[in-house]
């Protein structure tokens, strides 16, 4: 999902202005624990999580996925940002989007947002794991490949949003573009990381979604 683009007079973390020292990303006033990390690709990772303890591996599973999209579809994404609900304090609580016709609040209703780039810094996603992954039973996530469809699903869609509106744009609906690069994205990486089982991703695919339907 998109979020409205922010003013470009400021750097934009949803109406909390970031402090960075070294690797270490402070939160002021949100007690929430930061670390960058520098991954093979060019797209940084930071981890910033209130009372949450994310599924084992996470990190690496979007290092992963990361790693699977072509770099050249990476350029000016600048950081994803993994984090939780939670997390949002202030007026985050209440931002909203337009997402296929309809106002939706980011804290409860998103799993993944993508931030323009304004003249001050580049593009970034913020990610929600507890969102992302919170309607795979916990006993399937300790399979990776469960794990990089979850947590794909959302952060492919949103590298879909920065693919459109930074290198290759056209006139469809921007969601529908989104989920196009969702799932072609998808596909590239199962085939790469996973190859051995990638004939079983429709299966595992369709028992997700049906045991999301039921809870």
């Amino acid at each position: 999902m998109r979020t409205r683009r922010p003013p470009q007079s400021a750097p934009y973390h949803g109406g909390r202005r970031e402090a960075t020292v070294g690797s270490i990303h402070s939160f002021d006033g949100l007690g929430i624990h930061a670390i960058q990390y520098a991954p093979k690709h060019m797209t940084e990772i930071t981890e910033a999580y209130k009372d949450y303890e994310p599924p084992a591996g996470t990190r690496r599973t979007v290092e992963d996925l990361l790693d699977s999209v072509p770099k050249n579809q990476l350029v000016g994404l600048e950081r994803v940002v993994l984090t939780n609900a939670d997390a949002l304090t202030g007026r985050r609580k209440r931002s909203w989007s337009w997402a296929r016709g309809r106002k939706v609040r980011h804290r409860s209703e998103v799993a993944g947002l993508y931030h323009h780039a304004s003249r001050t810094e580049g593009a970034w996603v913020e990610l929600f794991v507890d969102k992302a992954c919170g309607h795979v039973p916990p006993w399937a996530l300790r399979l990776p490949v469960v794990r990089a469809i979850g947590m794909g699903s959302v952060l492919f869609h949103e590298v879909g949003h920065h693919i459109h509106a930074a290198h290759m744009p056209e006139y469809r609906e921007r969601e529908v573009v989104a989920d196009a690069w969702q799932r072609q994205l998808t596909r590239v990486h199962v085939r790469r990381q996973h190859p051995v089982i990638s004939v079983a991703v429709r299966p595992i695919t369709w028992l997700l979604r049906l045991w999301r339907s039921r809870h």
